[in-house]
């Protein structure tokens, strides 16, 4: 019984990791790239959550700070 508990719980993680990616423009993936010096697959498996690098954890936080910029830029009306 314990031996499925743990099955169930290792395919349930593997699902929520698919989940979990930050989506950017590619622009964005290229000006990250650049900055860290690295190339634009290491960005991407960042994003994706594939590692958990110190390199990837500020790269994840790039893209945040990068997105919360742009979504500040939004100009909407008051309805």
């Amino acid at each position: 019984m314990k031996y499925k508990f743990q099955n169930t719980l290792s395919k349930h993680s593997i699902k929520n990791k698919d989940n979990m990616k930050i989506r950017i423009h590619p622009e964005f993936k290229a000006q990250i790239a650049k900055e860290f010096d690295t190339s634009k697959q290491n960005v991407k498996t960042a994003l994706d959550y594939y590692n958990n690098s110190e390199l990837a954890k500020k790269i994840r936080q790039r893209a945040k700070d990068l997105l919360l910029k742009e979504a500040e830029e939004i100009k909407t009306e008051t309805l």
